[in-house]
């Protein structure tokens, strides 16, 4: 209490001071404002230039903004110091109510109200739930000042080191300005500096003053809440009881009406008397069931909007809560509390029945209300049932029940209505509570998403880390925990014994098991024991194999979720999911083994299967426990601020993860031979569990988990993709193989039917190429497989999306939008950014991939020309790409409006600047449209000849004969003459020239030629059969020339290699010389002849003489 007076004291004092300072700082504020208004309407009528005064009227409309807050800042302090004056007044007057407060007997409640009438009672329910709803409102605001209160200290140091930053800044720039010249606007701008800077002051000023109060402030919303709560306790303890009493009053009546309509119909005899007494009866008993019905529906009307109000007061304080502690630890804590406090709200189903068939039961009433509306009529109707000798007798009694009857129908459809009313009310009332607990569950989620839930790893944690470790472990009570399980399945020893049996029964098996699988396995490739249906039984027999210990897990996990101990829910829940981890990879390993599924069925190389067999045995050791962890996180999340154990064993998971799928996928081949895409799926696969082991390291424990899960889950997908993926490719080899064996046996069969008859002629049944089923089937099947895949990625990572949209709280610029007469400013999100990435990434994958597709699906079933698929498919990524840049510059804000300017003007600019290309850009969209050229065409264009390999938006390439590639631009083809050899028919004219001597015979020669050209199989009979023409006399030839047809271009040069050997052989044989070239030398005198004779003579060496004879004379 003397520390109580010491602050009363002190809040006085200051309060005081503050109160005499106000009344001259609003007066003088007030002055300012008058006089700046003055300003403003005098610029207004001033005939100043339109920029000065737009300049004038920023500055002062900015000046008047400040002042004005400052006004209200002024206020807020003197509300506070009053505020401040009372708080003691008021903390004790709450104290006083609250100890005045008594709980009520409940008997002596319920006297007050027995002796009221049913109306009055109504009227005094609807009071106190108004006053109970008004009380629960003022609880929200109370709940809201004591969370600012709560708060305060970290939102007010924020507040203050931004004002004193924004102070020094307005500092640096009066010194500027007072620098410059004594300028009108400059005084302006000063004035306006100078306002702001004293709005800053207040601000810093009454934030401290509220700082200092803080703990009076606190106490005074404590007490509030305290006294609200004990209120809202005891009126709702009132109205549960009023309710009570009202009912009764309601039943009461009913009763009364039921006993009225009844008691005369006890003693009579008559049939059609009974019969309608037998239909009062009928409606009381409804009359009283509908009675009791309205109590319960408006009790469980007053308990919803009771949950209503409590869901939004936990929203309120949610916001303020989040605005406040934004990213930190306590927050994480406190989501997690609110988390746990939500009620699990479900749907009352059958209302919507209830209500239709109270609609129904409301027609019949009516229905029987209209007969009734004229009773006289309705008692002759009756008595006309009667002989007439009895008809007066029983008239009395009659009237009676029709009178009874009346009252019943009024007071059940009244009743009937009541419950209509009460039923449509609570539906809507419950659907509200489910969006709002909805809503509330999922902003909580989003925001433990982006909040640190743990510190950061520091030098403190690792020093304390073996004591914090062995503290969580006394914490967990290892030993209660594993006695309260081994108790609970001893409850349940039946099922145990039924696990057990299952067991032994597999074990039993076991032998078979391997047995038939291993038979499985030799019957893959043989060609008539092999069926599609192999690699399905031995995935089976395989899953069947690796079962037990999964079963045991799952078994025991489901068990112990069932138990009402204390920690068995959660160790059931992890054992399932533990049990889930141990069959994939089990599988997966069974799967990988020597000569199992993955060699024999999926023909995987032996080299990767053994990798991939060691990297599934080492990850088995890492993934099992992280499951584990992942799973117990997931049951207790708010133990995961502690959790010093689990967060190592991420962090070093995760790692291990990184490096073995890494190392796996560096040294794999490239998945279906594209290297871009094993480039993407390894750094998928690495950077994910690399990033997870930061996030851990960060303090993000609790997204690192939640990611961890969806990861693990997507890997489970990847194995089953992998699996499902090798299955269809071996049963589409399969078939294919059998397909070829019965056309193999069908040819078999016709042949031996054709022999003994050779004169008949055989007719060729085309077929399909098996080769180009079975592409087109794998491409087709591996797309379903594909998407499947992509769609249960989908839905592993769907509740993780919504996270998302926190982005769009973060705002990285902002930009001008809307007209010239309404400018708006619009923030760009983190949201806004990453929405931009994904439809670039997202168009990048179209632009490459949904042509193909296109080609695949629709365009190779149609009769298209060469080549306009392929120009359909290029325009296609053309409108792909145009479409994803629009989109992605509208993402970041860019409108369409601004964007066609842009365009507009880049085209002008680029069109006069880059001439060159955009002729060529226009020239490739004619080739595209007019198809003068497509791919695999053979052209001449210049001196250029090859074959047309790509087509590209500026340039086209042509590959030589040489095998040279040549980038030739666009613009070429449309302004040069162009000799296309296959534009529209691939048949071209060869012309061989040859040339016999004089004297040859003409005729033969002529004959020895056709015949080679006949006996050639390149050469065509049509359009036109080999022509042999004798052109010309040469200067020692007879000149011919060959004119034959070729189908195809890669034909010209082997036919002429053929024939002019073919000729060269003919002619020789039959005598026919091939004429060469003969020069004439005319020598005018001879000297020169003379001359080169003696020089050839005196060059040559004189001969020696003959060596003498033994016989001759000279030998002697």
């Amino acid at each position: 209490m003397p520390r109580f007076l010491k602050l009363f004291c002190c809040a006085l004092l200051l309060g005081q001071w503050a109160l005499a300072s106000h009344a001259v700082a609003q007066s003088e504020i007030d002055n300012a404002i008058e006089s700046l208004q003055a300003e403003i309407k005098t610029l207004a009528e001033s005939t100043q230039p339109d920029a000065e005064k737009r300049e004038f009227q920023e500055a002062y409309q900015n000046t008047l903004t400040y002042l004005e807050r400052s006004k209200q800042l002024a206020e807020d302090t003197k509300k506070l110091e009053e505020e401040l004056q009372q708080a003691p007044e008021k903390i004790r007057a709450a104290r006083q109510q609250m100890l005045n407060l008594r709980a009520q007997d409940s008997d002596s409640v319920r006297r007050q109200y027995t002796s009221q009438n049913l109306g009055s009672l109504e009227d005094v329910l609807g009071e106190k739930v108004g006053q109970m709803f008004t009380w629960q409102n003022t609880l929200t605001s109370v709940n809201s000042d004591l969370i600012a209160a709560q708060t305060r200290p970290e939102r007010t140091q924020a507040q203050v080191s931004a004002n004193q930053t924004r102070e020094q800044a307005i500092v640096e720039q009066i010194r500027i300005l007072q620098r410059q010249p004594d300028t009108r606007i400059n005084q302006a701008n000063l004035r306006m500096l100078t306002a702001e800077q004293e709005s800053l002051q207040l601000n810093n000023r009454f934030m401290r003053r509220q700082l200092s109060a803080n703990s009076l402030l606190q106490d005074l919303a404590t007490q509030k809440r305290d006294l609200l709560k004990q209120q809202i306790d005891d009126i709702e303890r009132e109205v549960g009881i009023l309710q009570e009493v009202i009912n009764e009053k309601r039943r009461s009546q009913s009763e009364q009406t039921v006993s009225e309509a009844t008691e005369a119909l006890e003693t009579t005899e008559n049939e059609l008397l009974r019969e309608q007494g037998g239909l009062n009866q009928r409606l009381s008993e409804e009359l009283l069931a509908a009675t009791t019905r309205v109590g319960e529906l408006t009790s469980k009307n007053i308990q919803t909007l009771q949950q209503i109000e409590s869901m939004n007061q936990i929203d309120s304080a949610l916001e303020q809560q989040i605005d406040v502690l934004e990213g930190s630890v306590l927050l994480s804590r406190i989501l997690h509390q609110q988390k746990r406090a939500l009620p699990d709200v479900r749907l009352d189903n059958s209302v919507a029945d209830q209500i239709a068939d109270l609609r129904l039961r409301q027609f019949e009433l009516n229905s029987l209300r209209d007969e009734l509306s004229r009773p006289q009529a309705y008692l002759d109707e009756l008595l006309g049932r009667l002989p007439e000798e009895l008809r007066e007798n029983l008239r009395d009694d009659m009237q009676l029940v029709i009178d009874s009857r009346i009252n019943l129908v009024d007071q059940l459809s009244n009743n009937i209505n009541v419950l209509l009313s009460q039923a449509i009310t609570l539906q809507i009332n419950q659907r509200q509570l489910q969006q709002l607990s909805g809503d509330l569950r999922q902003t909580i989620d989003d925001q433990l998403f982006w909040v640190a839930s743990n510190r950061r790893i520091d030098r403190a944690w690792l020093m304390t880390f073996g004591e914090q470790a062995q503290q969580q472990f006394q914490n967990m009570e290892l030993l209660t925990q594993a006695k309260h399980a081994f108790v609970t399945l001893e409850e349940k020893w039946p099922w145990l014994l039924v696990l057990a049996a299952l067991v032994a029964l597999h074990t039993g098996y076991r032998k078979r098991i391997k047995q038939k699988l291993f038979t499985l396995n030799e019957d893959v490739g043989h060609f008539r024991r092999d069926t599609v249906y192999h690699t399905p039984k031995a995935i089976a027999l395989s899953a069947l194999k690796v079962l037990p210990v999964p079963v045991v897990l799952a078994a025991l996990g489901l068990l112990l979720s069932r138990s009402d101990e204390a920690g068995m829910p959660v160790i059931g829940a992890a054992l399932i999911k533990l049990s889930i981890a141990w069959f994939i990879l089990h599988l997966l390993y069974r799967v990988l083994d020597p000569k199992g599924i993955a060699v024999r069925h999926f023909r995987w190389e032996a080299n990767l299967v053994h990798r991939l067999h060691r990297l599934t045995r080492n990850l088995a050791w890492i993934m099992l426990p992280v499951v584990l962890i992942i799973s117990l996180n997931a049951e207790i999340p708010e133990q995961q601020t502690n959790d010093v154990v689990g967060r190592f064993m991420m962090m070093a998971g995760m790692l291990l993860l990184c490096v073995l799928l890494g190392r796996m996928m560096w040294r794999s081949e490239p998945l279906y031979n594209s290297r871009v895409l094993h480039f993407t799926a390894m750094l998928v696969l690495t950077l994910t569990p690399l990033a997870l082991a930061g996030m851990t390291y960060w303090g993000y424990h609790y997204t690192s988990t939640k990611l961890a899960d969806r990861f693990i889950d997507t890997l489970y997908l990847i194995v089953l993709w992998m699996l499902l993926e090798g299955t269809v490719v071996r049963n589409l080899s399969v078939a294919g193989r059998r397909l070829a064996y019965q056309r193999a046996m069908a040819k078999r069969e016709a042949a031996q039917n054709r022999e003994g008859q050779e004169n008949e002629a055989g007719i060729e049944i085309p077929e399909m190429d098996i080769q180009q089923i079975n592409q087109q089937s794998l491409r087709l099947t591996k797309l379903g497989i594909l998407m499947l895949f992509g769609v249960l990625v989908y839905f592993v990572w769907a509740d993780l999306i919504s996270a998302a949209y926190y982005l769009e709280s973060i705002t990285l610029w902002e930009y001008s939008g809307g007209t010239p007469e309404n400018p708006t400013t619009t923030a760009m999100t983190a949201g806004d950014v990453l929405g931009a990435l994904l439809i670039i990434a997202f168009t990048v994958t179209l632009a490459r991939n949904l042509p193909g597709l296109l080609e695949i699906l629709i365009l190779s079933r149609m009769r298209l020309e060469q080549g306009s698929s392929y120009a359909i498919t290029t325009l296609m990524s053309y409108i792909i790409v145009s479409i994803g840049i629009i989109s992605g510059l509208s993402a970041l804000g860019v409108s369409w409006d601004k964007l066609q300017w842009l365009v507009a003007a880049l085209s002008v600019g680029l069109g006069f600047g880059l001439q060159e290309i955009f002729a060529n850009f226009v020239s490739g969209l004619i080739i595209l449209f007019e198809k003068p050229i497509r791919i695999g065409d053979v052209v001449t264009i210049g001196e250029l000849s090859g074959t047309v390999n790509r087509i590209r938006i500026r340039a086209t390439t042509i590959t030589d004969f040489d095998r040279k590639e040549i980038i030739v631009p666009n613009k070429t083809f449309v302004t040069d003459q162009l000799i296309n050899w296959s534009l529209s028919d691939t048949i071209t004219r060869v012309i061989i020239k040859v040339g016999v001597a004089y004297g040859s015979d003409l005729a033969k020669t002529k004959e020895l030629l056709l015949q080679a050209a006949n006996n050639n199989p390149r050469v065509l009979k049509e359009p036109d059969a080999p022509l042999v023409l004798f052109l010309s006399f040469g200067d020692s030839t007879l000149d011919h020339e060959l004119r034959i047809h070729v189908r195809e271009l890669i034909d010209r040069n082997m036919a002429i290699d053929e024939i002019n050997r073919e000729i060269d052989r003919l002619f020789e044989e039959n005598g026919i010389e091939i004429a060469f070239r003969q020069l004439d030398v005319n020598l005018r005198t001879s000297e020169g002849v003379d001359k080169l004779i003696s020089s050839r003579l005196l060059d040559q060496k004189p001969p020696e003489p003959d060596a003498p004879q033994p016989d001759s004379p000279a030998s002697l």
